[in-house]
């Protein structure tokens, strides 16, 4: 099958019909030939298999195809980051955050407070990538268990740290700080070249957008104070 994803068209070989039914909605018919091809090895399989013992054939080939199409979109300035990604009037917004910190919570307060001129471009794993030194944010079909996301590239607005907090605040993020964080986001490639590449894109993502620290108590004045500030800008 052949997918479009971040705008690259990719060919995709896959045994299981689980592959392509998740991606049903990616599938591409225009003339544009692929930038490469991916399918899950036996050795990938067998490797997932030690990792997540307990899934079907199709679910672990399915991951490893995820991993690789990871791995080899960074050749193209684009990087998936694990994180929950909305739209708001045509500009994308970003909340990424360690497990269990309330990221979809944080993202049902922005679709609350914004209603039509708000919807979820992917509630987990959204792919950021550079055209022409700006970043957009694109769908996937790897979304997480809530299934939000939608086949639509948006510009990046702004990129949120969320932290838990009793009372909301927020504040510019080190670059430093940025980029670390950024890397614990993302599925790191095992080669040392792919891994380089992945760095100075995430440093070149960080460069053309605003990255915050957002402290949340999860009340609506959160989003309040997330919007307000990237809108300053």
């Amino acid at each position: 099958m052949i997918l479009k994803l971040a705008g690259l068209v990719i060919e995709v070989k896959a045994r299981y019909k689980f592959t392509y039914d998740m991606c049903f909605d990616y599938l591409y018919k225009g003339d544009e030939k692929p930038v490469f091809s991916t399918f899950a090895t036996d050795e990938q399989i067998a490797e997932e298999r030690t990792l997540s013992p307990g899934f079907s054939d199709a679910v672990l080939e399915n991951t490893c195809i995820y991993r690789n199409i990871c791995a080899e979109i960074l050749k193209y300035d684009a990087v998936l980051i694990h994180s929950a990604a909305i739209s708001v009037d045509n500009n994308a917004y970003l909340f990424s955050a360690n497990s269990g910190t309330g990221k979809t919570t944080h993202m049902n307060l922005w679709l609350n407070k914004f209603g039509e001129r708000a919807f979820v471009i992917n509630g987990d794993k959204p792919i950021v990538r550079l055209i022409e030194g700006k970043p957009y944010v694109f769908g996937t079909p790897w979304c997480g268990k809530e299934g939000y996301n939608k086949n639509v590239s948006v510009p990046l607005k702004a990129f949120y740290i969320l932290q838990r907090a009793e009372e909301n605040n927020i504040r510019t993020a080190e670059n430093k700080e940025a980029l670390i964080f950024m890397l614990s986001q993302t599925s790191r490639p095992k080669q040392n070249n792919l891994y380089n590449i992945m760095l100075a894109t995430i440093g070149n993502i960080i460069d053309s957008v605003q990255v915050y620290v957002l402290g949340c108590n999860m009340e609506q004045e959160a989003c309040e104070v997330a919007y307000n500030k990237a809108d300053e800008i």
